[in-house]
């Protein structure tokens, strides 16, 4: 839905930049910008075949330790689930699209905010 939202108000501004149609005032929104990096540990891997269960939506904001999913056996229903902890903290911001997974597939990717300060001092 968020997704969804976020096309629309491009494509509105757009309309509106290219002198088609007037912006409404719900469109004129400002989102503030911010500073973001992926590392190596942002990124979490499926330990085993099976299908990936998310536990949060694109977009949340986690913690080191969060459950971010299940990875289930479809030809084993009453074997547990493996749960899947997110690496690090951080905003979700990439999410396998297709549930069926196999052992070593990213299942998705983390984004931590960094400063200005911090960017600047590792050039």
């Amino acid at each position: 839905m968020q997704a969804t939202r976020v096309a629309e108000r491009a494509v509105y501004r757009l309309m509106s930049h290219l002198k088609i149609l007037p912006l409404a005032n719900e469109w004129k929104e400002e989102s503030e910008s911010r500073l973001m990096r992926a590392s190596q540990q942002h990124y979490f891997y499926a330990d085993r075949d099976g299908i990936f269960e998310p536990a949060a939506a694109l977009g949340d904001e986690v913690a080191k330790g969060d459950l971010a999913g299940t990875v289930l056996n479809p030809e084993t229903p009453a074997q547990p689930g493996t749960k899947v902890l997110f690496p690090a903290s951080g905003t979700w911001i990439c999410g396998r699209a297709i549930g069926r997974v196999r052992r070593g597939d990213c299942l998705g990717h983390l984004l931590a905010d960094v400063s200005r300060d911090e960017i600047l001092a590792a050039e």
